[in-house]
């Protein structure tokens, strides 16, 4: 539990554990989240201390990092996080934003990363998602059901819920094949997925 809520509903779409008949159910029920927090309890941060975050994780094994944040303007000092990690075999992923805007949003914008918008359940880009032809991949965003503060549940919408349920994925994938890369791993997240022309429209 974190103190805005955010953070908890995003990890449970990612790993909630599964077949014990309480909630819902985490793409990657049996990975092990790391949970770091550099935005306050309104949800407001700076862009350094989400490099040391990122940074952090690379240093302590993280495997898959899920950026379900952002912002509209570029880092260098975030650039270089995510390259330190890159280079350290994590598979790197962020939500690509709520602005209905084909504009590039930061850590999504940047190339290592795996930019990810949203859908609603029609299989069509949510209203809300940014899109354009930096995204790499898609996934659902709308009326999400997960956990949230005081264990109980509830349903949210954003390109922030959609990151979770493909960086799930990843950690599902490096399960399966432990001897991947990252390279590997975002290939295999990126093309073996259904093609959804709205996205770029």
């Amino acid at each position: 539990m974190d103190d805005n809520g955010h953070g908890t509903h995003c990890a449970g779409i990612a790993s909630a554990v599964t077949d014990n008949a309480i909630g819902i159910a985490g793409v990657c029920w049996n990975c092990r989240v790391m949970s770091l927090k550099f935005l306050d309890l309104n949800g407001y941060g700076s862009t350094l201390d989400g490099a040391r975050a990122i940074e952090y994780a690379a240093d302590n094994g993280a495997e898959v990092i899920s950026m379900s944040w952002g912002c509209n303007y570029y880092s260098d000092a975030l650039k270089d996080a995510l390259y330190y990690a890159y280079a350290r075999d994590a598979t790197l992923l962020a939500a690509a934003g709520n602005g209905n805007t084909n504009e590039k949003s930061y850590p999504a914008g940047y190339s290592n990363v795996i930019a990810i918008a949203a859908t609603d359940s029609n299989d069509e880009r949510a209203g809300f998602s940014n899109y354009g032809c930096w995204i790499n991949i898609c996934a659902p965003g709308v009326n999400i059901y997960s956990a949230i503060l005081d264990n109980a549940y509830d349903s949210k919408s954003g390109t922030s819920m959609a990151c979770p349920y493909v960086s799930g994925l990843a950690g599902l994938v490096i399960s399966q094949n432990p001897g991947w890369g990252n390279n590997q791993v975002r290939g295999q997240v990126i093309y073996t997925a259904d093609n959804l022309d709205s996205l770029n429209t």
